[in-house]
């Protein structure tokens, strides 16, 4: 799954916005609000998800709540 998310990250449009929430026992937003898919944060964002660890449970409800709030047009 991390290679199919960081080819989707590198293929965005610069136009582009997206935000990351990782989940697990704990919940992480990498960013407060959505970022521009500059070439700094899709290399950030990479960095983030090649450096992720599985483990714990997965509270899914809680990140999906996340994911709504950020008010975006899709959800992976």
């Amino acid at each position: 799954a991390k290679k199919e998310l960081v080819q989707a990250i590198q293929k965005l449009p610069s136009k582009s916005q997206f935000n990351l929430v990782f989940f697990n026992n704990k919940l992480h937003v990498w960013s407060p609000k959505l970022v521009e898919a500059t070439p700094e944060a899709k290399k950030q964002a990479v960095y983030l998800i090649e450096n992720l660890a599985a483990g714990g449970n997965t509270h899914t409800y809680d990140a999906l709540r996340v994911a709504l709030d950020l008010k975006v047009e899709h959800i992976y």
